[in-house]
């Protein structure tokens, strides 16, 4: 089920709350969906390719990503982007799971999840979740390097 939720906070402040690198994305905060650009935070080398910097860890830092990877080609719809990582035992994650390179921290300010009963337009109950005492707390992520790079979270269900 994809997982949707606010980021109401810029790029400095997050920066600061997870000790990264601000970058060059101005994030000013806001609504994040499928198919919509947002910040993640990854220790992992933009372009994998080549030996990592010997004998230094690299600083985690601010990159946007598109949320929701495409599919796998032999998918229904192979237009359809993947938000969350359902069965991280599939090998279609699996290498990007177990390469440190592609892991990510997602961060939020509130998470959305849907609730069983309807409001009074007949809609699905949304419901809106913080960490209390955090303005900025985070999710795990796993990102894949495609035309555009995009980001999937775990949704730590099997």
């Amino acid at each position: 089920m994809t997982r949707l939720y606010r980021l109401d906070a810029e790029a400095a402040d997050i920066a600061e709350r997870f000790g990264a690198k601000s970058g060059a994305d101005p994030w000013a905060g806001g609504y994040v969906a499928p198919d919509k650009f947002a910040p993640i935070i990854t220790a992992g080398r933009d372009f994998i390719a080549g030996p990592r910097p010997a004998g230094r860890a690299l600083q985690p830092r601010i990159v946007p990503r598109l949320l929701g990877v495409l599919p796998p080609p032999n998918s229904d719809d192979p237009t359809r982007r993947i938000a969350s990582v359902r069965n991280p035992d599939s090998p279609f994650w699996i290498g990007h799971l177990r390469n440190s390179e592609f892991r990510c921290v997602v961060p939020a300010t509130s998470v959305m999840l849907w609730g069983s009963g309807t409001d009074y337009e007949g809609r699905r109950n949304k419901h809106w979740f913080g960490v209390d005492g955090a303005s900025i707390f985070a999710m795990l992520g796993v990102w894949k390097d495609e035309d555009v790079p995009a980001f999937a979270h775990l949704s730590g269900a099997k």
